[in-house]
C-alpha cells in the first residue's frame, strides 16, 4: 500500500467498509419501503371493512362474520374461482353475502349484486345461512336472541319502524331452539364480554355455560375465556353450585324461625289443635318423623 492510498483513505479495507455500509443502507431502505407498503395495504383493508360495515343490513348481522383461516380460505377460493354466488341487497344495503362482499373488496373484484324483492327478508337470510352453515344449538340461540331484538321495520320489507319485535319464543321456534336457550343467549349478549359473546358465536363455548359466568365482571370473563373451553366449563359449574347453595339457604327456614313468632298464639290453642299445628309446621320446616314423635310425647305429658 503506497502513501497516496493512506492519505486519501482509499485502502482496500476502507473500500470494503464503505461498500458494506452502502449495502446495509440499501437493505434498510428496502425493508422500510416494504413495511410502509404493508401498512398501507392493511390500512386500505381496515378502511374498506369500516366502509362496508355501514352498508350491511341489520338482518345480515344476525350471523357472525367469518374470520381467521375461514375467511382466508374464502378469499383464496374466490380468487381462484371467482364469486359464484350473487350478493343480495335490500334498500341498498347488503342483506346476504357479507363475507363474499368483504372478500371481493379485498381482491378488487366486482361481484354480481341482486336486490331482494320478497316480503320476508328475515326468513330469507336465516334460511340461506342455516343451509350454508352447520351451527350448533348455542350458535342458533345467539342468532334467535338477536332476531328478537329487531323491530319489524328491520325484519320485514315495508313494515314501519317501531313495531314490536318478535318474542323470544317465536325467534326460538324459527331457529329451532328452546325459549330457555334464547333467554340465556340474550343474557350473554346483554352482560357478556366481547370475548365471551364471540366464543359462543364461534361455537367454542355453550350458551348455558356462558350465561352462568356472564354475571361476573367482564374483565374476569375475559380471563376465563382466554384459558379455553375447560376453564369456562369449570367456572360455570362453580357458579351454578354457588347459586344453588345460596338459594337453598334462603328457602330452608330453621324450625325455631318457623315456630317462634307465633308461640303465644299456639299456646292458647286446645291441645289437639296445637298438636296438628306443630306437626304441620315441623313438616314444612323439614323436621324428621322422630322429631315430630318426640314433640307429640312432650305435648302429651
Amino acid at each position: 500500500m503506497d502513501s497516496t492510498q493512506i492519505l486519501h483513505g482509499n485502502s482496500p479495507t476502507d473500500t470494503a467498509v464503505t461498500q458494506a455500509g452502502g449495502k446495509a443502507t440499501i437493505d434498510n431502505a428496502a425493508k422500510a419501503k416494504a413495511a410502509l407498503a404493508e401498512i398501507e395495504r392493511l390500512s386500505d383493508i381496515i378502511e374498506s371493512e369500516q366502509q362496508t360495515a355501514a352498508d350491511f343490513h341489520p338482518l345480515a348481522n344476525l350471523f357472525p362474520l367469518l374470520d381467521g383461516t375461514e375467511f382466508e380460505a374464502l378469499v383464496a377460493d374466490i380468487e381462484k374461482h371467482g364469486c359464484r354466488e350473487p350478493i343480495h341487497t335490500l334498500d341498498g344495503k347488503v342483506l346476504d353475502g357479507r363475507n363474499r362482499w368483504r372478500a371481493c373488496q379485498q381482491l378488487g373484484i366486482t361481484p354480481e349484486v341482486i336486490e331482494y324483492t320478497g316480503n320476508d327478508p328475515a326468513a330469507f337470510v336465516i334460511s340461506l345461512n342455516l343451509r350454508r352453515r352447520h351451527l350448533n344449538e348455542s350458535q342458533r340461540a345467539m342468532v334467535a336472541a338477536e332476531l328478537a331484538t329487531l323491530q319489524n321495520g328491520q325484519r320485514k320489507s315495508g313494515s314501519p319502524i317501531g313495531e314490536a319485535a318478535v318474542t323470544q319464543g317465536e325467534a326460538g321456534k324459527t331457529l329451532n331452539v328452546s325459549k330457555r336457550q334464547v333467554e340465556r343467549a340474550r343474557k350473554v349478549r346483554a352482560k357478556g364480554s366481547p370475548e365471551l359473546i364471540q366464543a359462543v358465536e364461534q361455537g367454542e363455548v355453550s350458551v348455558s355455560a356462558a350465561a352462568e359466568i356472564a354475571d361476573q365482571p367482564k374483565a374476569e370473563q375475559k380471563k376465563i375465556v382466554k384459558k379455553g373451553k375447560p376453564a369456562v366449563q369449570a367456572a360455570a359449574k362453580k357458579s351454578k353450585a354457588k347459586k344453588k347453595t345460596t338459594k337453598k339457604a334462603k328457602t330452608t327456614p330453621k324450625s325455631s324461625d318457623a315456630i317462634e313468632p307465633r308461640h303465644k298464639e299456639y299456646m292458647a290453642l286446645p291441645k289437639d289443635k296445637l298438636i296438628l299445628e306443630l306437626v304441620a309446621l315441623m313438616h314444612d320446616a323439614g323436621i324428621t318423623v322422630d322429631e315430630i314423635r318426640a314433640a307429640f310425647e312432650s305435648v302429651s305429658t
